[in-house]
């Protein structure tokens, strides 16, 4: 544009303008894929779950003071995990849980929950919202799905590797009261 004999400014203006933005929305997906392609190794160590979900209880009110939390962790029950790592997975969960239930409009609960018996622990995210319909529940894992008009599609396949690097599974189904429940199983 610049290069004619008598250059269109506002066209050469509305060019930059529009290059500026792609290459913030590039600069966007690297950052985002970046975070998609490398988890840490889990620096595992040995904590008391309690006072790990005490953590992000306060972390949740901080966040989402207009949304309830409900816990339930297995008195003494310990954790070997990373507990900088299981918090970022955990946290993602929470904050979908959010949203989800923020869409409903209703019964602003989220629950989290770690229960521990003589076959494992189990961490469990559930939440009041809409639902993950069953054909979707492979895909949300996904590197870059989402469903949401602004999501990234980035946190729930970062959970997801978290948990692998870890050695666990994760699943995701209908909640116990409706919505979804994601259910890590800790080995």
């Amino acid at each position: 544009v610049l290069a004619e004999q008598e250059p269109d400014l506002d066209l050469a203006r509305t060019a930059a303008g529009t290059l500026a933005r792609r290459a913030e929305g590039l600069e966007y997906f690297i950052r985002s894929y970046r975070a998609v392609a490398h988890v840490p190794d889990p620096r595992r160590q040995r904590f008391k779950a309690a006072s790990f979900v005490r953590d992000l209880e306060r972390l949740f009110a901080a966040e989402w003071p207009d949304i309830a939390l409900e816990t339930e962790v297995t008195p003494d029950l310990e954790l070997d995990a990373d507990p900088d790592l299981l918090a970022q997975a955990l946290i993602n969960l929470l904050r979908n849980a959010v949203q989800a239930t923020r869409e409903r409009g209703e019964h602003l609960l989220v629950e989290l929950r770690l229960l521990g018996d003589g076959a494992g622990t189990r961490i469990l995210v559930s939440d009041r919202g809409p639902g993950v319909p069953e054909a979707m529940r492979n895909e949300i894992f996904l590197p870059f799905f989402t469903t949401r008009a602004k999501g990234t599609g980035v946190g729930l396949n970062l959970v997801r590797q978290i948990v692998i690097a870890h050695g666990w599974t994760i699943e995701v189904g209908e909640g116990p009261e409706s919505g979804a429940e994601f259910r890590l199983f800790v080995r």
